[in-house]
């Protein structure tokens, strides 16, 4: 940044300051990562620098994808062009224009490796989770469902599948994951 500053190079330059994955210290009884899908393993830093361009201090709270970070890039750099990138600039988050709930839901798999600890979620096979409408679904490898309600439970510590209350929740979201998973089966 200093280097920047004193190229005189702030203005025009976009900054991106992301992660590949998250770290887990023990919630759930799991550590490191790619053990699980719970939230402190998929959540990441994103952070876009650009003045003029992205507004200052503006928290996007909707949870969103890496996969629109190429797409977010093009469209800064070009607003008047066309990404050639799956995903949708993030720009849609901020503005006079800003939408308040994600365009799409978000889909995370976790294939099983045998070299990982057995206690550990990913041991029963693979995963797949669904964000959808501030709810995450995890299907764990045995078949066990988890739910969450994000807004409520953001540590996702208390798992819904067995609540009579979320049923409806519980069945809307397996069936949206069973339409993802079949729209991009090979």
């Amino acid at each position: 940044f200093a280097a920047l500053i004193q190229r005189g190079l702030t203005e025009n330059t976009l900054v991106v300051v992301a992660s590949d994955h998250g770290e887990e210290f023990g919630e759930h009884g799991v550590y490191f990562h790619g053990n699980s899908l719970y939230r402190a393993s998929l959540q990441v830093p994103l952070m876009l620098v650009l003045p003029g361009r992205v507004p200052a201090g503006v928290v996007i709270d909707n949870p969103v994808s890496l996969r629109d970070l190429a797409a977010t890039i093009v469209n800064l750099a070009n607003p008047e062009g066309n990404a050639v990138f799956p995903g949708k600039s993030l720009a849609r988050f901020w503005g006079t224009d800003a939408v308040t709930e994600p365009a799409d839901s978000l889909l995370s798999e976790l294939n099983f490796t045998a070299r990982l600890p057995a206690n550990t979620p990913i041991s029963r096979g693979p995963m797949r989770s669904l964000i959808l409408a501030k709810s995450r679904l995890i299907r764990n490898g045995d078949g066990v469902n988890e739910l969450f309600d994000l807004d409520q439970d953001t540590l996702e510590m208390r798992n819904l599948a067995q609540d009579p209350t979320a049923a409806a929740r519980l069945v809307a979201l397996q069936q949206a994951l069973a339409v993802l998973l079949n729209s991009t089966a090979p």
